[in-house]
């Protein structure tokens, strides 16, 4: 499962109990996150929302990966990963991001992940919302994958901020070099062969598809669906980014 939780804002307690309403229905056994953010003015417990997503939930373990947004004295930013299965292996990096354009901190984090036997590498991912920092972060991400991914099957999950037809999801598929760098990923949405556009922003309306779940060619994607699209009685939305769930055949 990917979404991108829109950080603290209002009203998060009420979106927080959607999104863990939504993982308990659907019960992903790896989910990545976006946008999770640790303030110590909104904070529980010390726990990020990460932490704090993981803490209502039963049977899940959680990393998180936090960077300080340019200027900010408390409050940082970043990435979660859920897992209900043990973390071998955990690694993190610092991708390039223009902070004057959009001081949105952009981490990468990764973990090895064993489900009953076989190791994955779980990635999750947001890049900038600036054309050129994207193409720069997708040679890294790249980079990423092969010193940290130890050659295993490996799923990319995250908000890469760009339509289908655009250079970064290109590259990842292998329709597209970057720096003389190509990965080959399946985008799980397409190999689910679903007859629906997938747009996962900008809720309630959404018009764009930017949120993937990338498959490792070595594996089988089964299904791909949208989640945490629908308001609560009150239209409260869970996030003003849906998301995805995905159901992966490891071989």
């Amino acid at each position: 499962m990917t979404l991108n939780i829109w950080g603290y804002s209002p009203p998060w307690k009420t979106r927080r109990k959607l999104i863990v309403e939504e993982i308990e229905k659907n019960s992903p056994d790896i989910i990545g996150l976006q946008e999770v953010v640790s303030d110590p003015e909104l904070d529980e417990e010390d726990r990020n929302q990460g932490e704090q997503i993981a803490s209502l939930l039963t049977g899940y373990n959680v990393v998180c990966c936090l960077r300080r947004p340019p200027g900010a004295e408390r409050v940082r930013a970043g990435l979660a990963i859920l897992s209900k299965y043990p973390f071998i292996g955990v690694s993190e990096a610092d991708l390039t991001y223009s902070a004057q354009i959009n001081p949105h901190p952009r981490p990468i984090l990764g973990a090895v992940i064993e489900v009953e036997g076989k190791r994955i590498f779980f990635v999750t991912v947001h890049l900038s919302t600036h054309p050129p920092d994207r193409l720069i972060e997708a040679k890294e991400l790249a980079d990423f994958i092969e010193n940290y991914g130890k050659r295993l099957p490996t799923i990319v999950v995250g908000d890469f901020n760009e339509e289908p037809h655009e250079p970064v999801v290109q590259f990842m598929k292998g329709l597209k070099e970057i720096n003389e760098t190509k990965l080959c990923f399946k985008d799980a949405w397409e190999e689910a062969g679903s007859s629906e556009r997938g747009y996962t922003f900008k809720l309630p309306e959404p018009s764009l598809r930017i949120d993937y779940i990338f498959v490792d060619p070595r594996l089988k994607v089964l299904d791909c669906k949208i989640i945490c699209s629908k308001p609560d009685v009150q239209g409260v939305y869970p996030s003003d980014h849906a998301g995805l769930l995905a159901r992966i055949e490891l071989k």
